[in-house]
Order: C-alpha cells, then structure tokens, then sequence
C-alpha cells in the first residue's frame, strides 16, 4: 500500500517516540521508496546524525495538518 500519494509534505519521525524530528522543506512525488530515500539522503547530507543511526532510529512520514501548519507559519515568519 501507498504511504505517499501526490504531493505531499514529510519529515522525518523517531521510530520509538514518534516525534517529529525535521520536516523536508519541500513537497514532494513519487514512489514510497524514492521518498523516503531522497529525505533520509538529505538529512544525513545536512551533517545532523549518522547514516545509520537515520536509518536505524527515524522513518519517514506525511505531516498532520497541525505539523504541517505550524512549520509553514514558522517559515513565513522567517521570510519577513
């Protein structure tokens, strides 16, 4: 089953707790594996965790509405 279906906006979650440990900047499309392969290369290019603690300890998942308001209202504010 498709976990990303169109454009969707992702970051990336601690397996155990669940939390939202960085949203992707951008929307994406594609294939569930494409995806989550692009976030975790990009993260992991971002300097902030070893690869294998990315793909060992974090999942890449669609943001709830609340997320995904939220980030966008903190990324408008750093525009101005």
């Amino acid at each position: 089953m498709k976990r990303f279906i169109g454009k969707v906006r992702v970051g990336l979650r601690d397996k155990e707790s669940r939390d939202l440990i960085r949203v992707y900047p951008q929307e994406l499309e594609g294939e569930d594996g494409e995806i989550e392969e692009l976030v975790k290369n990009w993260y992991y290019g971002q300097g902030c965790h070893e690869s294998e603690k990315v793909a060992n300890d974090y999942f890449v998942d669609n943001l709830t509405e609340t997320e995904l308001k939220n980030y966008l209202g903190d990324h408008a504010k750093r525009m101005h």
